[in-house]
């Protein structure tokens, strides 16, 4: 669904309620984007692999990356969950070659890994002293988040969420005006937004266990691929 016919649905819904929505679309928008970008960061906790990407992205003469400068159709940053950390461009390095693993290490403990180590600070990835000397490039797995849109919205923005839970972002619009309006009555807000919710957390609760499921015919040797805790 487009923005639009996500606002569209949520006045037509928002009919049984006696709602009214702002006559501006703009603020509707922004909550869609919003909610949208929360619901994939929560699923990439649930299972990274669902939404998962992944970019190649320059060393500097420093051995850094800045996640921030990668040339990329998403942001990424803590949320989104980055999974592995490879080798891309070995370059002149005499050891390492193309996919071979490097390992995030704290800033307070380097020596918690082998090399080839990176630290990640402030969305920079830092090589640990000379284990990326002469590498020109790592790959960087992570669980996919939608961008900001372009300003100003239009309304032909589209959902990233595939069907049939689009409609998570119609429930949580109608929620986000009801709480907003001053017009109904407190009570009949408070009882319109429980069944709201309710819907909300059966989809949700569905939308979750398919993205955990995604992953059932994955191979792991460390046990279940579902989770956070992967390699």
């Amino acid at each position: 669904m487009t923005y639009d016919e996500i606002v569209e649905h949520a006045k037509e819904r928002g009919l049984f309620f006696g709602m009214s929505f702002p006559t501006t679309s703009k603020v509707l928008f922004r909550r869609i984007e919003i909610r949208e970008q929360e619901i994939f960061s929560q699923a990439a906790r649930v299972n990274p692999d669902y939404f998962g990407v992944n970019a190649e992205g320059p060393l500097d003469a420093e051995f850094r990356a800045n996640l921030k400068d990668l040339d990329v159709s998403a942001d990424v940053d803590p949320a989104a969950n980055i999974t592995r950390l490879e080798i891309g461009d070995a370059g002149t390095h005499p050891v390492f070659a193309r996919g071979d693993l490097v390992n995030i290490v704290s800033l307070n403990d380097i020596e918690a890994d082998v090399s080839p180590r990176m630290t990640l600070r402030n969305f920079i990835l830092a090589g640990v002293g000379q284990d990326l000397a002469g590498v020109v490039s790592i790959v960087i797995h992570y669980g996919y988040r939608p961008e900001n849109k372009g300003l100003p919205m239009t309304g032909f923005e589209v959902a990233e969420l595939p069907d049939p839970f689009q409609e998570l972002l119609v429930i949580d619009l109608m929620k986000w005006v009801l709480k907003q309006t001053l017009e109904m009555n407190t009570e009949g807000r408070a009882s319109a937004i429980a069944v709201l919710t309710e819907e909300e957390n059966e989809m949700s609760g569905a939308f979750m266990a398919e993205v955990g499921d995604f992953a059932g015919a994955q191979v792991s040797r460390f046990g279940s691929v579902r989770g956070s805790q992967r390699d």
